[in-house]
């Protein structure tokens, strides 16, 4: 799997801050305390117009995903299999992290066999289906479902991320705050499944980040021209998002 470095991050950080927010970053300085000063932070940026910014590269925990995305890449490939020798269309699924997959395969092709199920969400909340407009057949696996606020979801992942990163961000003001959170794998992208961490007034620790952004990796070799990326304030009710190239 491709991982990308801070710098490729902080980077992307810039273009999109500077892009959707009315900031001039000027000069990145690499910190993480490797210059001699107690200030752990990735990167800070002293010129920033009009104030400093400090900035924070991190990514969900991924351990038990990678062994579900395994799993998921070995039983789509014959789903994938059926679908192109029955032809039965271009289909996309995602699975949920508690699934045993393989007991799932019959379930699955009998509904890519369904004349009008374009889309799909099992009533257990197992796997979901989605069909692509397409002449060509097959199958492609879109990673693991999160279970905290339905399909693809990933909020609490999301806010322990963000708190585990509180005080280190805490030690940077004056500065404003940012936490960009690269999620490796592909979840949902629907961001109304996945909750914006709560308001500092709910949880106080939240008050050290000013802005949190997540940026998916959308391309198998980089971060792709235009990634997919929201960002909002700790207690904002939606995400703000930029829509990238998948």
């Amino acid at each position: 799997m491709f991982e990308p470095t801070e710098e490729v991050i902080a980077e992307l950080f810039e273009e999109l801050i500077q892009s959707h927010f009315d900031v001039t970053v000027g000069l990145r300085t690499r910190k993480d305390a490797t210059d001699g000063s107690d200030l752990r932070v990735d990167f800070v940026y002293e010129e920033a117009q009009p104030q400093p910014l400090a900035l924070e590269v991190t990514s969900l925990p991924t351990g038990w995903l990678f062994a579900a995305h395994s799993a998921g890449e070995k039983w789509t490939s014959k789903l994938d299999e059926i679908a192109k020798s029955e032809r039965l269309g271009l289909w996309r699924i995602h699975y949920s992290a508690e699934t045993d997959i393989k007991q799932l395969v019959d379930v699955v092709a009998d509904v890519l066999r369904q004349p009008n199920a374009d889309e799909y969400r099992d009533p257990e909340n197992r796997f979901s289906l989605s069909r692509t407009q397409s002449d060509t057949h097959g199958v492609a696996y879109l990673g693991v479902m999160g279970g905290v606020t339905g399909i693809g979801g990933f909020s609490a992942d999301l806010l322990n991320t963000a708190l585990d990163n509180a005080v280190k961000l805490s030690e940077a003001r004056p500065r404003q705050t940012h936490l960009i959170v690269r999620v490796a794998l592909n979840r949902s992208r629907d961001q109304t499944l996945t909750l914006v961490p709560p308001n500092p007034e709910q949880l106080p620790q939240l008050a050290h980040i000013d802005w949190i952004w997540v940026v998916f990796n959308t391309d198998s070799q980089g971060m792709g021209d235009r990634p997919w990326a929201w960002w909002a304030r700790p207690g904002n009710n939606v995400w703000n998002v930029q829509i990238g190239s998948l």
